[in-house]
């Protein structure tokens, strides 16, 4: 999910970086985010998905708006701030009032300004954000919360969560207007897989992934221009990078007979679109008959990749090191394996 080991005090998702780096250029502060991630209720609720929206060493006002993404309103109603009613107003002024008396004890007498306060530039960030609410009412409608029930492969479901999340991501991402800049969208599967979420398979691995990765492919493919069509409101992979990553691999070898266990040497991530087109088109590294990956690229590269296609510069303190991308010592040559390997550009 980020490219960093549970516990790296780093350990930040791509959307974080992005975030900031955008909104710390936008000449004003409007209410709407850079970066989204979406959830679905049933995805794991461990640290290994808020891995996607964590920020590491980056400031609070960096972290991506994590939305979960189900058949009701509650994320929509929370946006009205009815439990304040009537009250909003000195409930406003009451929190304007602990930041200004903060600020206050952060002012050497006689100065003209506080000093510098991560703490506190992230507490006004929040306080503004509260003020904006209206912005993301007006962006996310009730339309994108309403479920609509799924099949695949001979398999039902009420709500196809997925799909929701899918089509939220191709509004977020073409609106009119639209600030967002990245949308990681978290795939829980159309159905439960036996170790819970979608893919963990630690039984039934062929017959629940198949399912789950067919209608995942149907769903992106719903929401991806067809040569030709120009509909606004799909991606246009001529201005859109799509990511297809897994948090792990699963064993080469059987587990409880159908199933397939955690596998961290190896895994596959698919990239097309945006700066990855036909002339791009490649593989990098391979997987060995026993699961083990050779000549293999980092968690972290395909990460910084993204990165420097968006031109945020990925060798920032806060997110990855020159290190990170195996055979690189100067971070100009970090930068040009990362088109070359990752990205395919070889100008």
């Amino acid at each position: 999910m980020s490219g960093f080991r549970l516990g790296q005090p780093k350990l930040a998702g791509v959307g974080a970086a992005i975030q900031r780096y955008f909104q710390s250029r936008a000449p004003v502060y409007t209410g709407e985010p850079y970066a989204y991630v979406l959830y679905s209720p049933g995805d794991f609720p461990t640290d290994n998905l808020r891995a996607a929206s964590a920020i590491g060493q980056h400031p609070g006002a960096a972290r991506p708006l994590a939305i979960k993404v189900e058949s009701n309103t509650a994320f929509i109603d929370a946006l009205g701030r009815g439990t304040v009613g009537a009250n909003r107003a000195s409930h406003d002024a009451l929190l304007k009032h602990y930041e200004d008396a903060y600020r206050k004890r952060l002012t050497w007498p006689g100065s003209s300004g506080a000093v510098r306060s991560q703490p506190l530039s992230d507490y006004a960030f929040s306080l503004e954000t509260l003020q904006k609410t209206e912005v993301l009412t007006g962006i996310l409608g009730t339309e994108f919360f309403t479920g609509a029930p799924g099949s695949s492969c001979g398999e039902n479901a009420d709500v196809n969560h997925p799909h929701m999340s899918l089509k939220l991501a191709a509004h977020l991402l073409t609106r009119p207007g639209s600030q967002a800049r990245y949308v990681n969208v978290v795939d829980g599967g159309l159905i439960s897989a036996s170790g819970g979420g979608g893919y963990d398979t630690h039984d039934r691995h062929v017959r629940d992934s198949g399912r789950n990765l067919t209608n995942l492919f149907k769903g992106l493919v719903s929401i991806i221009n067809a040569p030709g069509e120009a509909d606004p409101g799909k991606l246009n992979l001529d201005e859109t990078l799509i990511v297809i990553n897994t948090e792990f691999g699963r064993t080469p070898w059987s587990q409880n007979v159908t199933g397939r266990n955690h596998h961290p040497y190896a895994y596959v991530t698919a990239m097309f679109g945006g700066p990855v087109g036909p002339e791009q088109q490649g593989i990098v590294g391979s997987i060995d008959e026993a699961g083990y990956a050779g000549n293999a690229l980092s968690p972290a590269t395909p990460r910084a990749a993204i990165l420097q296609a968006l031109g945020v510069f990925p060798f920032a303190p806060e997110c990855y090191a020159v290190s990170d991308v195996l055979g690189a010592t100067t971070e100009a040559g970090a930068g040009q394996l990362l088109n070359e390997l990752v990205l395919g550009v070889t100008s």
